[in-house]
């Protein structure tokens, strides 16, 4: 689990760079809408903090805040409140004051990709409705932030990651570690 936050931590800190260069932020919200369920990460960082001057310093919540099914059965049904529990959880831990500035991605994998490009499509719409009501999400959500990631790039973040986590574990904890890939669309 840990070295899956890790992952989720690279792959944040790579999309926030990407998406918001000049923004900083503490809080950084990220929904694993995986095939069986949807998975709550949240991540703190100081833009100020570095490991040894080259990586930002992020503290990820050891969460267990999951939904099911996965987001990729929603296909010829209404968008239910699926991600109110993990919405709520969210709001639990940010501070008030936090909210409107604290991103939210959400990220789907093999359930999504599994499906056609049409019906996947109209998920994303029933998805950026429901995270773009601020009487149900307050957190800073841009429909561009919530996407299908290929299993490439899930390899590459997973690559990415084990290499940060080496970096980071040098410094901090002194172990290696280590992440074999298999499974996936």
């Amino acid at each position: 689990i840990k070295l899956t936050k890790m992952l989720l931590s690279f792959l944040l800190i790579t999309l926030f760079c990407l998406f918001f260069p000049i923004y900083l932020t503490e809080w950084i919200i990220v929904i694993d809408a995986g095939s069986s369920g949807s998975v709550l990460n949240i991540f703190e960082h100081s833009p100020d903090e570095y490991i040894a001057s080259k990586f930002p310093l992020i503290n990820a919540f050891d969460l267990s805040d999951r939904v099911t099914p996965g987001v990729a059965t929603f296909v010829n049904q209404e968008f239910p409140n699926y991600f109110n529990p993990l919405i709520s959880k969210a709001k639990e831990i940010i501070p008030q004051e936090q909210h409107k500035t604290t991103p939210i991605l959400v990220l789907a994998t093999a359930g999504m990709r599994s499906l056609s490009y049409q019906v996947a499509d109209q998920i994303w719409k029933k998805t950026s409705i429901y995270l773009q009501n601020k009487t149900i999400c307050p957190f800073l959500f841009d429909p561009n932030l919530a996407f299908t990631i290929s299993g490439e790039e899930e390899a590459a973040f997973a690559f990415l990651t084990v290499n940060y986590a080496n970096y980071y574990s040098k410094y901090i904890s002194k172990k290696e570690n280590k992440q074999i890939e298999y499974n996936g669309n």
